[in-house]
C-alpha cells in the first residue's frame, strides 16, 4: 500500500470506495457548497485541525465523510 501524504486521509463513502483527500479538497467542497459564513482560509485551518486530530491523536488513516464533517462544525 502506498503511504498518505501528511495532509491527506481517506474519505471512506456510502457506496465502500474511499478516496486520499487533502484538507485543501475538503475546504474547496465545504465552502463551495450553499451557504458559508467561513472564507476559505478559514475553513482549510479548520480542516487541518481535524485531519490532525483523526490521524495524530486518533491514530486513524480513513473517516466517513459523516465523521469529518461532525468533527470540522462540533
Amino acid at each position: 500500500m502506498i503511504a498518505l501524504a501528511a495532509d491527506c486521509i481517506l474519505l471512506r463513502r456510502p457506496n465502500g470506495e474511499a478516496e486520499p483527500v487533502s484538507t485543501s479538497q475538503i475546504a474547496i467542497e465545504v465552502v463551495t457548497e450553499g451557504e458559508t459564513p467561513f472564507d476559505e482560509e478559514f475553513v482549510k485551518e479548520a480542516s487541518a485541525a481535524v485531519l490532525h486530530y483523526f490521524k495524530q491523536e486518533q491514530g486513524r488513516d480513513s473517516v466517513t465523510l459523516g465523521e469529518f464533517a461532525e468533527a470540522l462544525v462540533g
